[in-house]
């Protein structure tokens, strides 16, 4: 649901919060760092987007970037 409302800042705050996450949980985390880090860059906050970007990195499961 966060993802599809775009409310990524509110989504990673919920989901920082469940100890044992499920793989769908991990997976979901790491899109949602990533879409919000997209977000803060294009904002030009580009400390924040580091941070994101790093945080997508935590579970490296499924969503993975394409190379260029």
């Amino acid at each position: 649901a966060f993802i599809t409302t775009k409310n990524y800042k509110t989504a990673l705050g919920y989901l920082e919060k469940i100890q044992d996450k499920t793989p769908e949980l991990k997976s979901a985390y790491q899109k949602i760092a990533y879409y919000e880090g997209v977000y803060l860059f294009n904002n030009k906050e580009y400390d924040k987007a580091i941070e994101l970007f790093e945080k997508s990195q935590k579970y490296l499961l499924t969503f993975q970037m394409k190379k260029p």
